[in-house]
């Protein structure tokens, strides 16, 4: 028969014998976090905020949810989450991005071939 005695502080395991783990401080330690992941977290979360202003409009909300889902994984001790998350943000990003260089590419190339319309 296998009796467990409850602590305030968790289950000490059969008959109060050495704890079992849980909030007592005993078990696994907790993941220590990491700050250059962190680094990359913040930076993509607030380069997503900037892609909403440089002409992405709705389409940079989406990294903006991805980067804070990232932010809250990471938050919860969840970095293989976090990771997944900020790498689909830096992707939505780097395509908004792109995004906003081709079309003010297009408008300097519309506007030459205007001005070379106008010479002739």
């Amino acid at each position: 028969m296998n009796q467990h005695v409850q602590s305030a502080g968790g289950s000490l395991g059969p008959l109060g014998g050495a704890p079992v783990g849980g909030p007592g401080g005993f078990g696994l330690p907790a993941a220590v976090p990491d700050p250059e992941l962190q680094k990359k977290i913040n930076l993509w979360f607030t380069l997503s905020i900037v892609s909403v202003f440089c002409g992405c409009g709705l389409l940079g909300i989406v990294p903006i949810i991805i980067a804070t889902n990232a932010k809250k994984a990471y938050a919860a001790g969840d970095s293989a989450r976090a990771e997944q998350d900020i790498a689909a943000a830096k992707l939505l990003c780097l395509l908004c991005y792109s995004f906003l260089g081709l079309c003010i590419v297009a408008v300097v190339i519309l506007a030459a071939v205007r001005a070379f319309d106008h010479v002739f």
